[in-house]
């Protein structure tokens, strides 16, 4: 059922995957009811649970500010009803909103995303360290 506003209610039972790590953005979500857990490398050996959301929490928006894959999985752990919003009509909202202040939302979604990857570890060259120049 398409709600006013473009706004799709849906059900979907538990375990069930939304979207995965990698993927393309599509649609952003709220929880209506339900629990749906956010994990990095869930198909490594070292999957790692983020967070777990709960009702009136929203989730899969970053993606759809940049276009860029997604950086984790939403997996429900329960039934859950969503309201989805499709990519589609989160940009004709954002793009109703005055130029500046899309451009700083735009801006804090690129650094939370910067600020999220793993920093690379850094090795320190040692070798020749006790030869004199």
């Amino acid at each position: 059922m398409v709600e006013p506003g473009g706004f799709k209610k849906i059900s979907v039972e538990a375990s069930q995957l939304l979207f995965d790590e990698g993927d393309s953005p599509d649609v952003a979500y709220m929880i209506r009811e339900g629990k749906v857990e956010i994990r990095k490398g869930a198909r490594t050996d070292n999957p790692r649970t983020l967070a777990v959301l709960t009702k009136g929490d929203v989730f899969g928006e970053l993606a759809l500010f940049d276009d860029s894959p997604r950086m984790a999985a939403a997996m429900t752990t329960e039934r859950c009803s969503l309201v989805a919003i499709s990519r589609d009509a989160f940009k004709q909202r954002l793009d109703a909103m005055d130029p500046i202040m899309m451009k700083i939302v735009v801006l804090m979604a690129t650094r939370l995303r910067d600020g999220s990857k793993p920093v690379a570890k850094q090795t320190a060259d040692w070798s020749g360290w006790d030869k004199k120049a």
